[in-house]
């Protein structure tokens, strides 16, 4: 259910991906296909105008950040998984810091220097041009420590536009038919996080998602994903920080029943939600939650 919505300065047409780092992206991708049934398709990245990259750029690199990149997709929810390609770049140095951990969030823009123009007219800090790639970065202590990419580079085959170009999920995937439900953004204001990116983009406030008791949070559509924002515990000496995903699936007992049966220790569980242990998920916070709990 929507409840208040906003235009938003930045233009935007869709989620770009979500960006997580990892020391070894293939061990890490042929787990996650193992544990979600992820899938890969044809990675390469167009420019606008449907112009392919030249030889010269590699669609499996990002030279800004250091990274090596591989593409995959839960269903129409795409993922980026980053990994350091060299020891001195950035990348390395997040993955030192934070070991495999949530990176980034990218949006697509149908015109990246009038995004670009647009942000710096309202006071916004840009860093980490990679203009081969068509992509920078809005400074996160703009965006409530949310790290957020600008890109208008799309999909050579993108599952949200072409319905035949997703094979098949592994039928041995420890989780059968998740569907990705929502980010979960750590912040010590909720309200006025919120408030911050939808001051960037079109969201509207959104209602009726399962919370844990005594849970603080607002849920915004950011144009096409749910992103929540969380109350942090105010004890701890983190700053906001992207905290964890949420997977929908069809039986929550049984996925629960799987996960345990898999090695992977749940933390809590209700009718309507649980939580697994991320030292059993290479690190990563994951909620899971009951398909049929979420609003229509």
């Amino acid at each position: 259910m929507s409840t208040s919505a906003s235009a938003g300065i930045v233009e935007q047409t869709y989620f770009h991906r979500l960006a997580i780092a990892t020391p070894d992206h293939q061990e890490f991708i042929d787990w996650f296909s193992h544990l979600l049934g992820t899938v890969t398709i044809d990675a390469r990245y167009l420019q606008p105008h449907g112009i392919p990259f030249g030889l010269e750029q590699t669609p499996t690199q990002a030279r800004e950040s250091g990274a090596d990149l591989n593409t995959i997709w839960l269903g129409t929810m795409p993922f980026v998984i980053f990994s350091a390609d060299s020891p001195q770049s950035p990348i390395a140095s997040f993955i030192e810091k934070f070991g495999t951990a949530l990176h980034s969030v990218a949006w697509h823009v149908p015109d990246l220097w009038k995004a670009d123009a647009t942000l710096r007219r309202h006071g916004y800090r840009l860093t980490g041009y990679d203009i081969p790639g068509r992509h920078f970065f809005i400074h996160p202590a703009d965006t409530s420590w949310m790290l957020i990419e600008i890109s208008d580079t799309h999909f050579a085959q993108d599952p949200r536009d072409y319905d035949d170009v997703l094979p098949a999920r592994p039928v041995d995937s420890i989780v059968k038919d998740a569907q990705f439900a929502w980010l979960t953004m750590a912040a010590q204001e909720p309200r006025a996080s919120a408030d911050n990116i939808a001051t960037l983009f079109e969201t509207s406030e959104v209602s009726g998602y399962p919370t844990d008791a005594g849970q603080e949070v607002i849920d915004l559509k950011v144009y096409d994903i749910i992103t929540r924002f969380s109350k942090r515990d105010e004890t701890s000496s983190e700053r906001d920080h992207l905290h964890s995903m949420c997977f929908a699936v069809p039986d929550l007992a049984d996925t629960c029943d799987r996960l345990r049966a898999a090695g992977i220790r749940i933390t809590s569980q209700n009718d309507t939600s649980a939580w697994s242990e991320a030292a059993d998920t290479h690190g990563l916070l994951m909620q899971w939650v009951s398909a049929a709990s979420l609003p229509a």
